[in-house]
């Protein structure tokens, strides 16, 4: 039941995002910048705090090892997950498409205030809205996720026709200039993003065995969250040098990320990953 587990994980957080993004445009209308900034700070502070009295059992690491010796342990660890996944040319190549498809995802947000009053001509409260809206799809897309339950075999070609219908999604941004409009394909593409990470996550787990699993998803964190900056400061550079002309830039990363889908679902190393069965469990000890 890892996908139902995994939907219910991300739906708690997404939760919070939802509700936080739905009033967060109307609150800088409101309130402004710097006291919205003051409140967020204060709010980790009292998270920081809140986490003092949290107590969970666990074996504690060692202690009294130098930095040299963490270091090592460090290489050694990173070069394990590496080597784990490079040997397996489905799980590689599925890195690098939520690598490379997330970097093309970094417009959208970047661009997205600019979308708000440029293109669909709104308040700032629509900046709000949208992303409550992304988020909102999201926590469908969990739960669809989690109720689905899809055969192994079809979840593959699941996954590939979800990240097709994001990158349509995404292109139909750039072609509207009405805010509902717009704000209807932003849920969308939260419940395809939704849906994906559940089952993303699930794979992962499944196909991962217990004593690499921790590497193998730091690696993947890494390659994301890695290139995001990348893909951030590239959105700039290229918002500037096409003359902010978002709607042509949304329907160019809607684009990308389909042809790149495609290509990426012609591996067949990758669609049989996507449909790998569970890892098998350890053996158990023999009663003797």
């Amino acid at each position: 039941r890892l996908a139902a587990a995994d939907s219910l994980n991300q739906s708690s957080a997404q939760v919070a995002v939802f509700v936080g993004q739905g009033v967060g445009g109307v609150l800088f209308r409101v309130l402004g910048a710097p006291l919205l900034f003051l409140i967020d700070g204060l709010s980790y502070l009292f998270s920081a705090v809140s986490e003092l009295f949290i107590r969970i059992p666990q074996a504690l690491p060692e202690r009294g090892r130098s930095w040299a010796e963490l270091y090592a342990a460090f290489k050694r660890d990173t070069a394990e997950g590496f080597s784990y996944v490079w040997k397996r040319r489905g799980m590689r190549n599925f890195f690098l498409a939520v690598a490379v498809l997330n970097f093309f995802s970094m417009p959208l947000i970047v661009l997205l205030p600019f979308y708000v009053t440029d293109v669909l001509k709104t308040t700032a409260d629509w900046y709000g809205f949208i992303l409550a809206a992304h988020g909102g799809g999201a926590l469908l897309g969990y739960a669809v996720a989690g109720a689905l339950r899809l055969p192994v075999r079809v979840r593959g070609p699941a996954v590939v026709g979800a990240l097709l219908a994001a990158g349509l999604l995404f292109a139909g941004l750039g072609l509207t200039d009405v805010p509902w409009v717009a704000l209807t394909i932003t849920a969308l593409t939260g419940v395809m993003s939704g849906f994906i990470n559940i089952n993303i996550v699930t794979v992962l787990q499944q196909s991962t065995p217990s004593r690499i699993r921790g590497r193998v998803f730091g690696l993947l964190t890494t390659l994301s969250m890695g290139l995001a900056p990348l893909g951030l400061g590239a959105s700039g550079v290229v918002a500037d040098l096409l003359g902010r002309d978002v709607p042509l830039i949304y329907i160019g990363v809607g684009v990308i990320s389909g042809a790149l889908t495609l290509l990426i679902a012609l591996d067949p190393a990758f669609r049989n990953y996507l449909s790998e069965e569970a890892a098998p469990p350890p053996p158990e000890a023999s009663a003797t």
